[in-house]
């Protein structure tokens, strides 16, 4: 058994299976979009959980405790979430899952909590990375954005009627209570991450890939421009602080560089000179 501080593993190897889950999940996704009925189910099922898996493994490839902490503030707290929203309407209001369409652990679809975790991950790192774990919460909300108009247009769940506003067929009370799960998620996680990260590479592609993906889908395929322009203006702003940062952070690397090149050029010169001067002698 690992020690709780200490990666599950090698961590390159672990990162080089989290980027593979990865691209499964990018090729899952992009196929989903020429399918319909009953292989789109499947196809959710097998993006999931080569998502699910990406960012398990870079957790590992991190630390024991922030594996542990995926599972329990991502998959565990994503299940007693949808449990209780499906049973008490808290707090995310009144919903139903569509019988017979997934794989359920008390009435909850098991994918759906690894769907919270898959995504709760990387809008933590995101948030690590410029210094703000709570970040986290309104980049997880921004794709709710997306995800939920989608999924009651594919007939995965309803909504129950009620008196709060809608974005989109959705009560802004679903938005409220996804900012509010996914505050405490993103609180639980930073607990369980004692270091700093860096720009990580593979969180960015997941989340960047979410972004535009969504955006092209819901805009061109699944005849969603409401849920296209809130969800793409909702993730942009989420995101906005992390690109800046990344922006920030590659200009510095790249002034870095330049200066390391000046200063091994003027050193060169120098050298030059000083065997010019010898030869002279």
């Amino acid at each position: 058994m690992p020690h709780l501080m200490e990666p599950m593993g090698d961590p390159v190897h672990l990162r080089a299976l989290s980027f593979f889950a990865a691209v499964f999940g990018i090729l899952a996704q992009i196929i989903y979009v020429f399918t319909d009925d009953r292989p789109r189910v499947w196809v959710t099922v097998m993006a999931v959980l080569a998502f699910f898996a990406c960012a398990a493994l870079h957790a590992a490839s991190e630390s024991f405790l922030a594996f542990l902490s995926l599972m329990v503030a991502g998959a565990l707290l994503g299940f007693v979430a949808e449990f209780m929203g499906d049973r008490l309407g808290i707090p995310f209001g009144s919903y139903d899952y569509a019988p017979g369409t997934w794989l359920k652990l008390l009435g909850v679809p098991v994918i759906v909590p690894l769907a919270w975790a898959m995504m709760a991950w990387p809008a933590f790192v995101a948030g690590r990375m410029v210094g703000k774990p709570l970040l986290g919460a309104p980049i997880l909300a921004a794709w709710d954005l997306f995800l939920d108009p989608q999924m009651v247009a594919d007939g995965r769940w309803t909504w129950a009627k009620t008196t709060w506003p809608k974005i989109n067929g959705i009560p802004v009370s679903n938005l409220i209570g996804w900012l509010l799960v996914a505050a405490l998620m993103m609180f639980l996680l930073d607990q369980g991450v004692n270091h700093v990260i860096d720009f990580e590479g593979i969180p960015l592609l997941v989340l960047a890939w979410t972004a535009v993906s969504s955006f092209i889908g819901h805009l061109l395929f699944f005849g969603l421009r409401g849920s296209a322009i809130v969800g793409g203006i909702a993730m942009s702003l989420a995101l906005a602080p992390v690109v800046m940062a990344f922006l920030g952070s590659a200009g510095g690397r790249q002034g870095r560089a330049g200066g390391m090149s000046r200063g091994n050029s003027q050193g060169l010169d120098a050298l030059d000179s000083a065997g010019g001067r010898d030869r002279g002698r």
